[in-house]
């Protein structure tokens, strides 16, 4: 499991992203985001889940891209609930 960083993840998820913090008046430079990807299951079956890290400043909020609610989403949310203010 190794941690991998923003310019790591799909253009979708970082354009996705970059909309959200713009959207917000946010400067996406001023965050951190870094994920790990993890194998679960028992051997040929393998889902994939992803753990999502965003830093801004002393905040961190953690997503789980295994959920049903894509984490872009949920970072939206956090967003306009003001959670990086």
């Amino acid at each position: 499991m190794t941690t991998q960083t923003f310019d790591d993840l799909p253009d979708s998820e970082q354009d996705e992203f970059l909309d959200i913090c713009a959207q917000a008046k946010l400067v996406p430079e001023d965050f951190n985001v870094s994920f790990t990807d993890e194998i679960a299951g028992d051997i040929g079956v393998k889902p994939r889940l992803r753990s999502i890290l965003v830093q801004f400043g002393a905040i961190t909020r953690a997503y789980d891209d295994g959920d049903e609610v894509p984490w872009t989403v949920q970072f939206e949310e956090d967003v306009k609930a003001n959670a990086f203010v």
